[in-house]
């Protein structure tokens, strides 16, 4: 994985195990699915960025941050052919 995708996760990581269930459902994103991401990175699983609700997290917590992930990814897209 490329180190700056890999800071970039890091930073959404850390911004949505801050985040508070009623923020997260403000937003869309239900209690149970709050908690089974949240328990996802607390174990070490990658997060995958593809999900809805990771999406909605996203923009909820940082448009810079989900603009950078989608440059990045586009980058690696079109340099390596791969997703």
């Amino acid at each position: 994985m490329d180190a700056q995708v890999f800071r970039i996760k890091q930073e959404i990581a850390r911004k949505i195990l801050a985040l508070c269930q009623c923020d997260a459902e403000k937003i869309g994103v239900g209690r149970s699915t709050l908690k089974f991401i949240k328990d996802g990175m607390k174990n070490g699983k990658e997060i995958n960025l593809k999900t809805s609700a990771i999406n909605r997290l996203i923009q909820a917590t940082s448009k810079k941050t989900a603009h950078q992930i989608i440059t990045v990814s586009n980058t690696r897209t079109q340099k390596f052919g791969d997703f």
